[in-house]
């Protein structure tokens, strides 16, 4: 979702190095200014989810 120029990316990846091409891809786009990564990565074999940097960081100072 692109809007005002910030591309907000959520979903999940079974491989945290996807989510550099994706972003990739999203800086790309002409509308695109500014990407907001929100995607979680799964890893498969514990099926336990990781927040994006992004959105961990956020996590972090909102508890301070």
């Amino acid at each position: 979702m692109v809007k005002n120029g910030v591309a907000e990316i959520w979903g999940c990846i079974a491989d945290d190095r996807e989510r550099q091409g994706i972003i990739v891809v999203v800086e790309n786009v002409p509308a695109s200014k500014q990407v907001h990564d929100h995607l979680v990565w799964v890893e498969p074999m514990s099926a336990m989810a990781f927040p994006s940097p992004e959105d961990e960081a956020k996590e972090r100072a909102a508890a301070h």
